[in-house]
C-alpha cells in the first residue's frame, strides 16, 4: 500500500503551536492566512498546496482561515490576504501578500 505524504495542513488556534511553530525550528514552512470568502484566496491557496506538493516536503504548508482564527491573523500583523509567511529554521523569514507578491519574487534571487 503506498502512502501519500501530506505537505499542507489546516491549523486552528488549539493546535496553530503545534502544526506550525514547532515545525518551524525543523523545516521550511509556509504560513497561508486568508479567508475563504476573497476571491485571491481562493486561487493562491490552491496553488501554494500544488507547490508543496511539487516540491515533496521541501517545505510544509500550515493554511488557517483568518475568519475563524482571529488571534492567530493578529499575532503575525496581518492587514490584507492573503498573506504567506515564510518561516525559516535558522531565521531568515519573509512575508509576502497578494499587493507584494510581485516585489517579493523578483526580490528573492
Amino acid at each position: 500500500m503506498c502512502s501519500n505524504p501530506t505537505y499542507s495542513y489546516d491549523a486552528e488556534e488549539s493546535d496553530f503551536d503545534l502544526k506550525m511553530l514547532q515545525r518551524s525550528h525543523e523545516a521550511p514552512m509556509r504560513l497561508d492566512i486568508g479567508a475563504d470568502w476573497y476571491a485571491p484566496c481562493r486561487v493562491l491557496t490552491p496553488r501554494m498546496e500544488e507547490l508543496a506538493h511539487e516540491y515533496k516536503g521541501e517545505f510544509l504548508l500550515t493554511k488557517v482561515d483568518a475568519d475563524e482564527n482571529m488571534r492567530i491573523a493578529a499575532r503575525h500583523g496581518v492587514r490584507s490576504f492573503p498573506m504567506v509567511i515564510c518561516l525559516q529554521p535558522r531565521g531568515g523569514n519573509q512575508s509576502f501578500t497578494a499587493h507584494t507578491l510581485t516585489g517579493f519574487c523578483a526580490n528573492s534571487d
